[in-house]
């Protein structure tokens, strides 16, 4: 059985160029766990999955934690002046600066079980599908392999 056979097609897909806020709210309201970053050609430039939203450095904010925090002004009004900052600084981001870059893809063709094998080794849970052109065509994840284990 090939990828193609079991991934999600044409799956939800970001720019680098994209804001954090944005993708996140995107990943929330659809329940997704990772979603390819894609350049202006459809190629596969890297990955936003949900540990990528501890963003980077000493920050220690979880990004959706800080959007349910926005949608309440009166809660940032209190905050110390150290944590506004911080969340201005994240709701500024882009895609591009947190994203895992570069990232494993699997073409279309790969086997069930070079995506088993990603996850033993790499401990991945979700993998872009490529095309020979390297252009995004679909998603895998482990969810898909679990509807393909009910199914059987």
């Amino acid at each position: 059985m090939q990828i193609s056979d079991v991934m999600t097609r044409n799956p939800v897909s970001a720019m680098p160029d994209s804001l954090v806020t944005k993708i996140a709210l995107l990943m929330n309201e659809n329940r997704l766990h990772a979603i390819p970053v894609v350049n202006g050609r459809n190629k596969v430039v890297g990955i936003i999955t949900e540990s990528d939203f501890f963003i980077k450095g000493s920050m220690n904010i979880y990004l959706p934690s800080v959007i349910e925090i926005l949608k309440d002004n009166s809660v940032l009004e209190k905050m110390s002046e150290d944590k506004k900052g911080k969340i201005e600084k994240i709701m500024e981001a882009t895609v591009g600066e947190i994203m895992t870059s570069p990232c494993i893809t699997l073409n279309y063709e790969s086997s069930i079980d070079e995506f088993f094998s990603l996850i033993k080794d790499k401990k991945l849970h979700s993998v872009p599908v490529v095309d020979s052109s390297h252009s995004l065509v679909g998603i895998i994840t482990l969810a898909d392999m679990m509807n393909l284990i009910k199914i059987n």
